[in-house]
């Protein structure tokens, strides 16, 4: 009854507990890592058009605008980059002829949609991935503004380019692999910029005040994670400055001095998933209880090896399917209340336990 009675109290703080016995790690974790730093930002979009050349354009830009709605809310992702168009754009959902997701594996995701009033092939990608199938031939190459743009982008801002064909064609070869349509119009530029939440200072300070140690385990840069790092305040246990080592620098170290590093250093860059598995396996072999946070396919062998994996809900469906906490909303804002629910739960569960064994050692008696 206690078990089922700590269900219903996690769903009320904000999270699904599919275990009973996920309660009893959650009261005793004491290292928790994050898998990106970005875990603690929210992300905000600038979209910078193209321009064409000589003709009117293909679309205005409020109609390219609203054509980005309606992809973020027709897709089948769920990403943060996904979740961010929404915010961003106004839109419907549309019922696509198809819908392929390659950005972790090919660069881009794409929907084609064969409606009366928008109809053709609109692909979101790296502007690397789509280069060879890109018709500059009636834009210019970059306008003004996206060279004021892209001057002053920042570490911890990402850039996608979103392109059209007029053509209804697949985005899968039959063996189901990508395929780009061909003189792909380019028009405009989207800028991904994380920045730190305003309640995520009070979501690290909760954690430091329950006793639990934060790690960010990030595969991006050492640099693009600093600056978040600091401006949340995620410090060292004496309250100086986190401690930085990206994975090329972790990997020099001797064997035995990895297991030191990962114990007295805060903040990984540039980490390999296997490397982020050893830093969790370093952790516990000192004894830690280990939550790892993550959702992507980079964080898996960390959060299989994790006492206890945490994942949100517009994670990947690798990371839904090894989560031993779901957070229904895709912050860490309620995580401190859940994990003080974990401990008063445990504790609740602790007072029956010696209650029962009073009542077993005087019927003894």
């Amino acid at each position: 009854l206690t078990y089922i009675s700590a269900s219903d109290e996690m769903a009320t703080a904000g999270a699904i507990v599919p275990r009973a016995e996920t309660v009893e790690s959650l009261a005793q974790t004491d290292v928790l890592c994050l898998g990106k730093a970005g875990t603690l930002t929210g992300t905000l979009v600038d979209f910078q058009p193209t321009k064409q050349v000589g003709e009117e354009d293909v679309f205005t830009q409020t109609r390219v605008e609203q054509i980005l709605g309606d992809f973020a809310r027709s897709t089948r992702s769920s990403s943060k980059l996904i979740q961010a168009m929404k915010v961003s754009f106004d839109g419907s959902k549309r019922k696509p002829k198809e819908d392929v997701i390659f950005l972790s594996i090919a660069g881009w995701q794409g929907i084609v949609f064969d409606d009366e009033d928008l109809e053709g092939s609109f692909i979101l990608g790296f502007e690397d991935a789509l280069a060879d199938h890109l018709d500059w031939s009636t834009i210019e190459r970059i306008v003004d503004e996206f060279e004021d743009a892209a001057a002053a982008t920042s570490s911890n801002e990402t850039e996608f380019m979103f392109a059209y064909s007029p053509e209804l064609k697949r985005l899968r070869y039959r063996n189901g692999s990508p395929r780009l349509p061909e003189r792909l119009i380019p028009l405009g530029y989207l800028f991904f910029t994380e920045e730190v939440r305003p309640e995520a200072h009070a979501t690290v300070a909760a954690f430091t005040k329950a006793g639990i140690a934060l790690k960010v385990l990030s595969s991006q840069a050492e640099d693009q994670v600093t600056d978040m790092v600091e401006e949340v305040g995620i410090v060292n246990a004496d309250g100086s400055p986190a401690d930085h080592l990206s994975g090329s620098e972790l990997k020099a170290l001797p064997y035995e001095s990895q297991a030191t590093a990962a114990v007295q250093t805060e903040v990984f860059g540039s980490l390999t998933p296997d490397q982020k598995k050893e830093v969790v396996q370093s952790l516990q072999k000192q004894g830690a209880l280990v939550t790892m946070v993550g959702d992507s396919v980079a964080d898996l062998s960390a959060q299989n090896e994790a006492n206890l994996s945490v994942t949100f809900r517009g994670s990947s469906q690798a990371a839904l399917s090894i989560a031993d906490v779901l957070l229904l909303d895709d912050t860490l804002n309620e995580l401190p209340s859940i994990l003080e629910s974990g401990q008063a739960i445990f504790n609740r569960l602790l007072d029956v336990i010696k209650l029962t064994m009073v009542h077993v050692v005087t019927a003894v008696l």
